[in-house]
């Protein structure tokens, strides 16, 4: 009887979950050169792309607790004088469509930056979701570019030191 309950609390044991916060890492930032390229910039501009992880809240994965991560990218372009802010987001946004994302309606969500499209890509790990938003005027000559990851568990990483 012992040896049936040790056998059943085996078959039982879920393996450890692995963090994919590299693996995202380096798809994410893939993703957001991808649309820079394609959007008309400012040459006197530098573009800095931040880059980081983002922690949510603990949930129930497997039957244990596990803390939430996914990775996020972003940053703020200056386009160039021949193109309207607009413009800009809108070739970022055809390079996502070339590549089998899907688009979302563009809303006025107001503040600085109103007008945002949100592109989504569904795989089997889970879902990748990029926004694009830009202001409404265009002597404003921004536009704001993120990329995030599906979610992955929190944890160690497989990247040395």
């Amino acid at each position: 009887m012992i040896i049936f309950v040790g056998v059943a609390l085996a078959g039982c044991s879920t393996p450890a979950l692995e963090s994919r916060l590299d693996e995202y890492e380096d798809r994410a930032e893939e993703i957001h050169a991808g649309m820079l390229e394609h959007v008309p910039g400012n040459g006197a501009f530098e573009v800095r792309m931040t880059s980081q992880p983002q922690f949510g809240e603990p949930e129930v994965l497997g039957g244990r607790e596990r803390d939430i991560a996914f990775w996020a990218t972003w940053s703020t372009v200056e386009v160039a004088t021949d193109a309207t802010p607009a413009e800009a987001a809108d070739a970022a946004g055809t390079y996502l469509l070339d590549q089998r994302w899907t688009a979302e309606p563009t809303v006025d969500q107001g503040g600085t930056m109103p007008f945002i499209t949100v592109y989504r890509l569904a795989e089997p790990d889970g879902e990748w979701i990029v926004q694009i938003s830009w202001p409404a005027a265009d002597d404003d000559r921004r536009i704001s570019l993120s990329v995030q990851s599906p979610p992955t568990v929190r944890g160690t990483t497989s990247r040395p030191g």
